[in-house]
């Protein structure tokens, strides 16, 4: 997706977050630099990792990831850019994210079927990139994002479209071997 403004992950303006989560949001105090009050801390944690302080903000719908599918960084790159939001690449040299990836066989299984049933339903979705999209980003951007959300039948699609090639290839070269 070179040069079509491909999927992305993003980060909005900070003055936006703030006001969309309102002004008294706010850090627990156990939270901030230098606190050691454990117990509290472990309070504070158990909140903020309820979600809770979300509560009627625009947080997960106009802020921040869509929370909506398991392929949130999908679903919100297409959403920033059916808004016209341009993607930028950036490679910091320091890691962003440290995080692990599958380490068998099964629970790569796992997180691909995961990951493939999430982009299918996106979709399937109102989100189709075929139909939501077009209308607000290019025909040649709603394709890449359709080719994302349906790489499966794009696959077997890819595989149709090669095979007559390939065959060519074959009889060309087993020809030239008879000579």
């Amino acid at each position: 997706m070179d040069g079509v403004q491909g999927p992305i992950l993003s980060v909005r303006d900070f003055k936006e977050v703030k006001n969309s989560l309102g002004l008294d949001y706010q850090l627990p105090r156990s939270m901030r630099k230098g606190a050691d009050d454990y117990p509290s801390l472990l309070e504070d944690t158990k909140v903020l990792a309820s979600c809770k302080h979300e509560g009627d903000s625009k947080w997960g719908d106009k802020v921040g990831f869509m929370y909506n599918t398991v392929v949130e960084d999908f679903l919100t790159g297409l959403k920033l850019h059916c808004k016209g939001w341009k993607s930028v690449y950036l490679s910091p040299a320091r890691p962003q994210v440290l995080a692990t990836s599958p380490t068998n066989l099964n629970d790569l299984l796992i997180q691909n079927t995961r990951w493939s049933s999430g982009l299918l339903g996106v979709g399937i979705s109102k989100y189709c990139p075929l139909i939501y999209v077009p209308s607000r980003m290019s025909f040649h951007q709603s394709l890449c994002y359709a080719e994302c959300a349906f790489f499966l039948f794009f696959t077997a699609c890819l595989c149709a479209v090669l095979q007559p090639s390939l065959n060519c290839v074959y009889l060309v070269a087993s020809i030239c071997t008879l000579r």
